[in-house]
């Protein structure tokens, strides 16, 4: 059709219809021989032919029905063309059988370029589910998980305050309790609030300080809007169990955990400071040092290690965490795109 469309120029005006028609016919015709090469096509790919079998059907095939093609279109426009019609040659068959090889060819080309990014985009489907699913079972996974050690000395505070400060003992159990129903119980989810996961470190701070008593010291600054806002679940979970415990290791006496959260335009900041440093050896040498982000060795562990792979599989550059040193405090900040 598009040959037929160049040729309106050379040709009177008369025979214009014509043409269109002649050419439409030879397209029409094409539409079954295509249909053929498809069939062709799905066969050998259940049959998972190997490249010669398909090169060799390929090159038969076009060639074949290439000259089929041209030889049923003959067939059916010399009535159309009345004695308008030039002789049929046989000498003009090889030549033209090749034209409509190469018009099939360029259509299988078009075909399996189709095909195949169709395939492709299903693959990537496919391959972004998996990812899916390997965070949640991820995500799974740390929300039933705790430390048994965590467990055993959380009890072993209530058990010598039961005869000394019933009431401690009995707000303990209180948080023991709402700790564990947040921990097993909820559904695993993608996104929580930052209030959930504000209610979840307040139980848990406040068992570690039944625990260590004046020795450790919490305090919370959450701006209104920013407990509304939507964080990862669990995003808190690791950050503040490495407050506690790489503190108390190598922080004065007492551990100040200091935990803020406010709106910026697009993102969510939150920073959870402790005293001490990181990277604190036996000598008192200290090998850390501030670092945007927080690749470097002595920098958090597992737990900051498992919050970055996190954030990397939300796949936002906005999201990121960042570990730093600020005088005699350790902070860890995540900045967490918000719409």
């Amino acid at each position: 059709m598009i040959a037929a469309a160049t040729l309106i120029p050379v040709f009177p005006p008369q025979v214009i219809p014509r043409l269109f028609l002649i050419k439409g016919v030879r397209a029409a015709l094409g539409i079954p021989f295509s249909d053929v090469l498809r069939r062709l096509y799905v066969g050998l790919d259940r049959r998972s032919a190997s490249a010669l079998v398909w090169g060799i059907a390929l090159s038969v095939s076009h060639l074949a029905l290439g000259l089929a093609w041209y030889l049923f279109f003959v067939m059916a426009t010399r009535p159309l063309q009345g004695r308008a019609a030039p002789p049929f040659r046989w000498s003009d068959v090889p030549h033209a059988g090749v034209d409509c090889a190469f018009v099939l060819a360029t259509w299988s080309a078009i075909y399996f370029g189709i095909r195949y990014w169709r395939r492709a985009q299903a693959v990537n489907a496919q391959l972004s589910e998996a990812v899916h699913q390997t965070e949640r079972a991820q995500l799974a996974a740390l929300q039933y998980q705790l430390s048994p050690h965590f467990l055993f000395n959380v009890l072993n505070s209530i058990r010598r305050s039961i005869i000394h400060d019933p009431a401690r003992a009995r707000e303990a159990v209180t948080r023991l309790s709402d700790l564990l129903r947040q921990t097993v119980y909820s559904p695993p989810g993608e996104r929580t609030t930052l209030a959930t996961e504000l209610e979840w470190a307040r139980n848990y701070l406040g068992l570690e300080q039944l625990r260590f008593g004046d020795r450790l010291d919490v305090a919370f600054a959450i701006d209104d809007s920013a407990a509304a806002s939507q964080v990862p679940s669990f995003v808190l979970h690791p950050i503040v169990e490495n407050a506690v415990k790489h503190g108390h290791r190598d922080a004065r006496t007492p551990l100040s955990i200091r935990i803020t959260a406010r709106r910026r335009p697009e993102c969510l900041e939150i920073v959870v400071a402790n005293t001490g440093r990181f990277g604190h050896t036996t000598n008192g040498a200290d090998s850390g040092h501030e670092t945007e982000s927080g690749k470097r060795s002595g920098s958090g562990g597992v737990g900051l290690a498992n919050v970055r792979k996190r954030l990397a599989l939300l796949s936002d550059p906005r999201n990121r965490l960042v570990l730093t040193q600020r005088a005699d405090r350790v902070e860890v900040i995540l900045y967490l795109a918000q719409p």
